[in-house]
């Protein structure tokens, strides 16, 4: 920051000699001064414009990740050598087995009933719209209750069948690994089932317009232009119906089908190994965080909405004309 007004000042005020160089060596000072109070000026004005409150939010969500993942550095080996010869490579196969299940279960059940939804017109449309919600009301664990108490040897369902066919029948096994991915799906459906829904309704009926005037199908319409524009919130449904069969160690328990999740709640009891226990958890984190960076890649570039052309009356008609009678 220069000041050629003062200087001009001080060479008129010290036109001579020892004069002007004192006029220098005092605008001098006056620059470098003034310089620091800008400074610091700017200084207090970028830590008021801080979210203070956000970040203390955000570092006390981070903390516990952080502690987790860095127990993962020094890792305790004898405890390691002991789970991979008892019970680890069980867990992590049922994990996987689990992710598989769950993912491919709720693509399927929450995409489909989502379209059925937003696509087609029948009785009782806006009614089943939001019952198809209510799984999210009811713990993964006491659903599994109720399909066992269901489905079991003592159930209704084998009763009747035994009634109807006499002796012995073959049923398939209850408290299983089949089990526990259907009730986990049965849950964590509306997860994918609400952001496909948005995504649906967020597409314009003159793409579906143009498609059936060049030959498309209904079918081909669903595959080749309803799931590509809504690959960005499916992708999100289920990696969060992936986040939430990950943590539950409840339902997989119930089931006797140990997973990661399951095993940090026996190495912390059983073993008394809370050391154990973190590091195994921060192997849980791990599958977490490739889940988040599969998500992400499936995603790409594409955002999580699709714009309208032109959100007005006459679209919101239009885009309802377009539903299917059933």
């Amino acid at each position: 920051m220069t000041f050629p007004s003062l200087e001009r000042r001080g060479r008129s005020l010290f036109p001579r000699g020892r004069g002007t160089r004192w006029g220098a060596f005092v605008l001098n000072k006056i620059q470098f001064y003034t310089e620091r109070i800008h400074a610091a000026g700017r200084r207090q004005r970028f830590t008021r414009g801080l979210p203070t409150l956000p970040l203390m939010i955000a570092g006390l969500m981070i903390l516990p990740v952080a502690v987790v993942l860095s127990a993962l550095l020094t890792p305790t080996h004898s405890v390691w050598e002991h789970l991979w010869a008892t019970i680890l490579p069980e867990m992590i196969g049922n994990t996987l087995v689990l992710l598989l299940g769950v993912g491919l279960g709720t693509l399927i059940l929450g995409t489909g009933l989502a379209w059925l939804t937003v696509a087609y017109r029948f009785p009782g449309r806006a009614l089943f719209d939001w019952l198809l919600l209510m799984p999210l009301a009811v713990p993964a664990y006491v659903m599994g209750y109720v399909y066992v108490a269901t489905f079991d040897f003592a159930g209704p369902v084998q009763s009747v069948l035994r009634g109807w066919f006499g002796g012995v029948i073959w049923f398939p096994e209850i408290r299983s690994g089949g089990g526990a991915v259907l009730v986990m799906t049965l849950v964590l459906y509306p997860y994918v089932y609400l952001l496909a829904r948005a995504a649906f309704h967020e597409q314009s009926s003159n793409t579906f317009e143009a498609a059936r005037a060049m030959g498309y199908s209904r079918l081909q319409s669903f595959f080749r232009l309803a799931i590509p524009l809504a690959r960005p919130s499916i992708a999100a449904g289920v990696t969060l119906a992936l986040m939430e069969a990950l943590t539950d160690f409840a339902t997989v328990r119930f089931f006797n089908f140990p997973t990661l999740s399951d095993g940090v709640i026996r190495v912390w009891h059983g073993m008394m190994d809370l050391r154990a226990a973190t590091e195994l958890a921060g192997v849980l984190m791990l599958f977490a965080l490739v889940a988040i960076f599969v998500e992400r890649g499936v995603r790409g570039r594409a955002r999580y909405f699709q714009k309208v052309c032109g959100c007005d009356e006459r679209t919101a008609h239009h885009h309802d004309a377009a539903t299917l009678r059933l």
